[in-house]
């Protein structure tokens, strides 16, 4: 059987990806509506806050054995 070794960078430059996309895109929106610099990071922090939580929360995750998957998501539905 081939060896997946490479499965979880692969998924962790994903989520680096859509981190970076989500930070940019916040940036963008906040630029519309702000000013000044102070004023476009006040609009973004909540958004940034968000997206990097949830990169953490993907990472974890991407860490977890194959096993442990969704197994908290299947104990609460019981």
């Amino acid at each position: 059987m081939p060896s997946l070794d490479w499965l979880p960078a692969l998924e962790l430059l994903v989520l680096d990806l859509g981190l970076l996309f989500t930070l940019y895109i916040g940036w963008r929106a906040a630029s519309r509506f702000g000013l000044t610099l102070s004023h476009r990071l006040r609009l973004n922090a909540p958004w940034a806050a968000l997206a990097f939580l949830l990169y953490a929360i993907g990472t974890w995750i991407i860490f977890q054995p194959m096993q442990m998957r969704g197994m908290m998501m299947m104990d609460s539905m019981r």
